[in-house]
């Protein structure tokens, strides 16, 4: 048995990441006793790196085979969701007692609305509703109950959209569950400024089937910011160098065609992304690398067009603006276009499988990974790397 996981965030209001839900594949008890031993420390070894320091969520029953997920954590690290459709028993309240004296923290989710669940809220920390499960009027008032001065927080599920985010933010919600991320903010389209501008002339000149590395120095040297960041990607410890880079071409020549355009790309997210939810960024890059390494597994695949079509196949939500207007001045090649407005050849068939990894879509993912001759194994690999590159990269540019 292959156990499989892909991470959701819970967001606050500002859009910093409050914890991680793991959403997988199977249950959490069946996991375990399905899985050989080693496997399953496999997982939960998968679970800690992809959690790194931050809170995660996880949900389903812990049996004794499934207790070994319990170890390791820091206290209140690691959360347990339940799934109630009515008030909790007595026995539950016990479980719920014992899960916090481990060092737990506990989430109730899809919380049946009556006002007789407030007394339960001693022995929650978190409680998750769904937006859509009750009246407008009804949800304003459960917001309320769950002010700042309440202990327990409240997390709004299926927010999918800016226009729900904007109109719950409005009501007082503070922390959020759902795609609303990773779309376009109508409400705030943005323009190119001037370094956007000069990192998307290089986008253009690294997408043409021949780069000119004479163009490519000509342009960086132009902005002094993007001088020292490509000076500072060069003499990092990824690449330990013994001698020290000191001029733009020299960079540009250690680092070769695939790592410019990885550090090109990466630059123009992390410019487009201020002020957006780091979850955001973190997905780019995810994103990005996970196409990258997918491709490097797959014979006669362009590994260099499969990341840059990852960390493009999100500008719509960057530059908060309709996916074929945000990529205009791009001056991307055919097959670019192709894959991210048509959805049609190698590349968007391989971005077909990520989303549907991406989305907790198993059946379709496997079936798509057959046909792309790669094992679920290399599909879950290949996200646990990207993931867990994603978060060094952003604390290496913070």
């Amino acid at each position: 048995m292959t156990a499989l996981c892909q991470a959701s965030p819970i967001l606050d209001k500002r859009g910093n990441t409050l914890a991680t839900e793991m959403r997988t594949s199977d249950k959490l008890d069946r996991i375990a006793e399905q899985c050989p031993d080693q496997s399953f420390v496999a997982y939960i070894e998968r679970l800690k790196l992809l959690a790194q320091d931050k809170k995660l969520m996880v949900s389903g029953g812990l049996s004794k085979a499934a207790r070994p997920l319990l170890k390791g954590w820091q206290s209140g690290q690691l959360i347990h969701g339940f799934s109630l459709s009515q008030s909790p028993t007595d026995e539950r309240i016990e479980q719920f007692k014992k899960l916090k004296q481990l060092g737990l923290s506990v989430m109730v989710d899809k919380v049946a609305v009556d006002r007789d669940w407030q007394p339960l809220y001693t022995h929650l920390d978190y409680v998750r509703l769904a937006a859509d499960s009750v009246s407008g009027e009804r949800l304003q008032e459960i917001i309320n109950e769950f002010h700042p001065g309440q202990p327990t927080k409240l997390v709004i599920t299926g927010v999918n959209d800016y226009t729900s985010f904007h109109q719950l933010k409005s009501m007082g919600a503070r922390y959020f569950q759902g795609r609303f991320y990773l779309t376009p903010d109508s409400a705030n389209p943005s323009e190119l400024n001037p370094t956007q501008t000069v990192l998307a002339e290089l986008l253009f000149e690294t997408s043409q089937a021949s780069l000119e590395l004479s163009k490519i120095v000509s342009i960086v040297e132009r902005d002094v910011a993007l001088s020292v960041a490509l000076l500072k990607y060069a003499n990092s410890a990824a690449f330990a160098r013994e001698a020290k880079v000191n001029s733009i071409r020299q960079a540009a020549v250690m680092l070769g065609q695939r790592e410019i355009k990885r550090f090109l790309t990466l630059q123009f997210v992390l410019a487009s992304t201020t002020g957006k939810p780091t979850a955001l960024l973190h997905h780019c890059l995810t994103r990005a690398k996970f196409c990258e390494t997918l491709a490097d597994s797959i014979n006669g695949g362009n590994a260099t067009s499969a990341y840059l079509a990852g960390m493009l196949s999100l500008i719509d939500a960057v530059m908060d603006r309709p996916l074929e207007e945000a990529l205009q001045g791009l001056g991307l090649n055919e097959d670019m276009e192709q894959a991210l407005l048509h959805k049609h050849g190698p590349l968007a068939e391989l971005l077909e499988l990520v989303c549907a990894f991406e989305n907790g879509q198993w059946n379709q993912c496997a079936q798509q990974a057959a046909l792309m001759r790669l094992s679920v194994v290399q599909v879950a690999d290949a996200h646990t790397k990207a993931y867990v590159w994603a978060s060094e990269q952003i604390k290496g540019s913070r």
